[in-house]
């Protein structure tokens, strides 16, 4: 007489593990498409990072051509520099004390 026995939840789980059944194939897909996001967000993020660098160089450029301008005027007309400081000062005086 032949002995035969059903399979159990173990056996079924090992052998559906050990082959390549759709639920693995569509983890791999997934994972693989995981990795390629994650790749091109990366990407985006240092584009973004070597163009906010570049726009802060620029940026520190113009500030320092434009504080050396300030500097020579004031330098080459003090007295005009000056008036023009009290006045600022004295309208901003008027605003902030309303």
């Amino acid at each position: 007489m032949t002995d035969i026995s059903s399979p159990t939840a173990d056996d079924i789980l090992s052998d559906d593990l050990r082959e390549e059944g759709p639920a693995q194939r569509l983890g791999k897909k997934a994972d693989t498409l995981i990795a390629d996001v994650e790749g091109r967000a990366f990407a985006r993020s240092e584009g973004i990072r070597k163009a906010v660098r570049s726009d802060l160089h620029q940026g520190r450029l113009w500030a320092r051509d434009h504080a050396e301008q300030t500097r020579e005027v004031i330098r080459d007309h003090p007295m005009k520099t000056a008036l023009y400081a009290i006045g600022a000062g004295v309208v901003l005086g008027l605003l902030l004390r309303r």
